[in-house]
C-alpha cells in the first residue's frame, strides 16, 4: 500500500460516501476494495457484514432453460410422459427435476412443437 495505514482510517471515517472512499482509496493505493475493507476491519473500523435473517436472498442466476441442455433419453421421457397425459407432478419426479423445472420443460416442448411441426389445415366444424 501507498499510503499509511493511519491516513486510510482518518480517509474513510471522514468520507460522506463510505462505499465509493472504499473504491477511491484502492485505486490510489493499487489494491483491490477487498484489501482495504480488511484493513478497516483490522482497525476495528468497518465491521465483517453477516447476513441478516430479515434479507431476502439474491436470486441464483440460471442459464436459459432450452431442450438441448438435457439428454437424447429425458426428452424422449419428456414426450412419453406428456403424450400420456402426466401430472406436472409426475413428470418432475419421473425426471428427478423440480417442479418448476418440469414446467419449463413442457412448454418447451410445446413451443417446439408448436413452431417446429407442420400445421395441418384447419377443419371447419359443422354448424
Amino acid at each position: 500500500m501507498i499510503m499509511p495505514r493511519d491516513e486510510i482510517v482518518r480517509s474513510y471515517r471522514e468520507a460522506k460516501k463510505k462505499k465509493a472512499q472504499i473504491n477511491i482509496l484502492a485505486d490510489l493505493n493499487r489494491v483491490s476494495p477487498k484489501e482495504i475493507q480488511e484493513l478497516l476491519q483490522e482497525e476495528g473500523i468497518l465491521q465483517e457484514k453477516k447476513p441478516s435473517i430479515l434479507e431476502t436472498p439474491k436470486p441464483l442466476v440460471t442459464p436459459e432453460p432450452r431442450l438441448s441442455n438435457h439428454t437424447l433419453e429425458q426428452i424422449l421421457q419428456l414426450m412419453k410422459l406428456v403424450e400420456q397425459g402426466a401430472s406436472i407432478a409426475t413428470i418432475a419426479h419421473a425426471l428427478g427435476i423440480t417442479f418448476g423445472q418440469a414446467m419449463t420443460l413442457v412448454a418447451l416442448l410445446c413451443t417446439y412443437c408448436e413452431n417446429y411441426i407442420p400445421q395441418t389445415e384447419k377443419r371447419e366444424t359443422a354448424p
